[in-house]
């Protein structure tokens, strides 16, 4: 997100962890987000924005991020229910995505899908194949938004690290 200064990307990373694992905890034991944890997610939108301004960012990067991975995620949604006829990415998800954009920048949109979906299947695989061993009939689908949530937290640690500059499969 432009220059750092060393103690913004801790803050940074506390304040998109913390919300990262309410809602993970909640999609993978229910299936369903509570509406604080999604308020919550949308409320550190304007705090990522915030930390980029402090960062010595363009301070609004955090709301086009936010902006442009919601859109891509509505428009995934709506194409895969027109598609499926399955609600197959929630309006959780969709603010998940969000919530995304607003820490990683909108550059990373492709590579955040990318590393979702192969996370997303690595899980649903797992968990098949751990119900299999157990004699119990596998689950056709999986939550997304743990898959998508662990994709931005590694990307996070990435960027932290300067291991990853934003843009779409570009290493720095």
């Amino acid at each position: 997100m432009g220059g750092m200064i060393p103690m913004v990307e801790p803050v940074r990373l506390i304040a998109a962890v913390l919300p990262l694992l309410w809602f993970v905890r909640q999609d993978l034991a229910r299936w369903k987000v509570r509406d604080s944890v999604l308020a919550t997610m949308l409320a550190m939108i304007p705090v990522a924005c915030g930390l980029d301004l402090v960062s010595g960012g363009p301070w609004h990067q955090a709301f086009v991020g936010a902006g442009v991975f919601l859109a891509v995620s509505l428009a995934i949604r709506e194409a895969a229910y027109r598609a499926t006829g399955i609600d197959s990415f929630g309006a959780a998800d969709v603010v998940l995505a969000g919530f995304a954009g607003a820490f990683l920048g909108w550059q990373a949109i492709l590579v955040w899908l990318l590393l979702g979906s192969v996370l997303g299947i690595a899980h649903w695989t797992l968990m098949t194949w751990l119900r299999r061993r157990k004699g119990r009939r596998p689950r056709r689908r999986v939550p997304a938004g743990p898959a998508f949530a662990a994709a931005q937290l590694l990307l996070m640690i990435l960027q932290a690290f300067g291991l990853y500059s934003g843009f779409p499969f570009v290493v720095a």
